[in-house]
């Protein structure tokens, strides 16, 4: 004789079972969110992310105009890297203000549900300076697209010429101060020992060999990591076309572990955008960094500011 089973004896009480399914679906849509929203995207992973028509996907081309109606990526809206930028006493490298961008994110049809993917042509860099600028307005999802136009193009993908507008849109901006440094800031971080400066320009910039400005040389105490030592470059022939992808997260991870810890971590370049690249690379190891928004160009235009050089140079890097 079969033993019926006692129900209600062996479910467990309505509470915890309940506590079990929300924890369950909990992991399961962050695994979703995680998968859905990374940073680092590869051409084949946008490709699905367009063939599938995921929700609220903006793919958003930072090249000029002239460039983006040459043939684009489908569905994909133009944002000039420029135009996120304003000028202020000759320097034309600064991020616009906060009405600025509301304006203009709205006037585009951007809405702050978006998941955002930024390509760019030749310079990684251009698509991650979009990526900072978003991020420090607050906006919460966006992904760079590995190697930008120019490896989509390597995958013999499909492309538009037709301009993809959208309607406008409402969006509250959700400033994070924490992703930006004044020129005042990052004074007060060359006599703290708890905060790292890292130059992102080229070796020879940051020793005062060469400079694209009057001053030559770096911020004191700031450390170097040229941004070009976090990609890799490509040609695609025939066309002879440039891109840059990023290099392993493997690498990327060794390279900034060899910098020295420190609690916080200021980067710069010239105008930022070369910074930029160091700021998806520590976003990309989960860690939270400020860029100096005026950079080299702001720093080296103020006499009352100190800078550093050491002219010594790599004799493998330039022959002079």
């Amino acid at each position: 004789m079969v033993r019926p089973l006692n129900i209600q004896a062996s479910l467990p009480p309505l509470q915890p079972l309940l506590i079990s399914i929300c924890l369950l679906f909990s992991l399961l849509s962050h695994s979703a969110i995680a998968d859905t929203h990374a940073l680092l995207l590869q051409p084949n992973m946008l490709k699905n992310k367009v063939t599938q028509k995921q929700d609220n996907l903006v793919i958003v081309d930072v090249r000029t105009k002239k460039e983006y109606l040459s043939g684009h990526i489908p569905d994909a809206i133009n944002l000039p890297l420029i135009e996120l930028h304003r000028s202020i006493d000759n320097i034309k490298s600064f991020v616009i203000g906060p009405l600025q961008f509301q304006v203009l994110v709205e006037e585009i049809g951007i809405q702050k549900s978006d998941h955002l993917v930024f390509y760019a042509g030749e310079q990684t860099l251009d698509a991650t300076r979009a990526f900072w600028v978003f991020e420090f307005y607050g906006h919460k999802v966006n992904s760079v697209l590995d190697g930008g136009y120019y490896h989509w193009l390597k995958q013999n993908y499909a492309i538009e010429h037709q301009p993809t507008e959208l309607s406008p849109s409402q969006y509250a901006i959700e400033l994070q101060s924490q992703r930006f440094s004044s020129k005042y800031n990052t004074l007060l971080a060359t006599k703290s020992d708890d905060t790292l400066i890292i130059d992102a320009r080229p070796q020879l910039e940051y020793q005062g060999v060469v400079t694209m400005t009057q001053r030559s040389g770096h911020i004191p105490t700031a450390v170097n990591l040229a941004w070009t030592e976090l990609v890799e470059e490509h040609i695609s022939r025939p066309m002879d076309d440039r891109y840059s992808t990023f290099i392993s997260l493997d690498n990327i991870k060794k390279a900034l572990e060899h910098l020295p810890d420190k609690k916080e971590i200021i980067l710069y370049c010239n105008g930022g955008k070369e910074a930029s690249v160091l700021y998806f690379s520590y976003r990309l190891m989960n860690q939270q960094v400020s860029v100096y928004d005026g950079s080299w160009f702001e720093w080296s235009a103020d006499p009352s500011l100190e800078v550093e050089a050491n002219l010594a140079y790599n004799d493998e890097l330039m022959d002079f």
